[in-house]
């Protein structure tokens, strides 16, 4: 668990879990929340009108990855996030794929 105070009253809190699972590879999950505090609203001239609104995203994943041999390793991340950014609001779907190639005897790796 992690949480930062940046200035200007904008907040970042994360929580992470992870745990080996032996004959099914290791599993994550995590929660990334950011508020990048309030901000006044002000009319075409610049006039502040004395009325706030907030900032913020969220993103919820879960993860998978194993080894398929002693050189090859595949992962996955799926990913729910959502912005609320004054009165809009916006969600996503994202993936990320990965596999990776470590040959030790020859001090080698690459990944995709």
């Amino acid at each position: 668990m992690n949480y930062i105070n940046y200035f200007a009253d904008s907040d970042i809190a994360i929580l992470n879990y992870t745990f080996d699972q032996k004959k099914v590879g290791v599993l994550s999950t995590s929660l990334v929340y950011c508020n990048y505090g309030y901000f006044e609203y002000a009319d075409p001239s610049g006039q502040f009108l004395d009325q706030t609104f907030s900032v913020n995203d969220i993103m919820f994943q879960l993860g998978h990855g194993r080894k398929l041999s002693d050189k090859l390793q595949i992962g996955i991340n799926m990913k729910l996030a959502g912005s609320f950014y004054e009165r809009y609001r916006s969600f996503a779907l994202a993936t990320d794929l990965s596999l990776t190639y470590f040959d030790k005897t020859k001090n080698f790796g690459s990944y995709f």
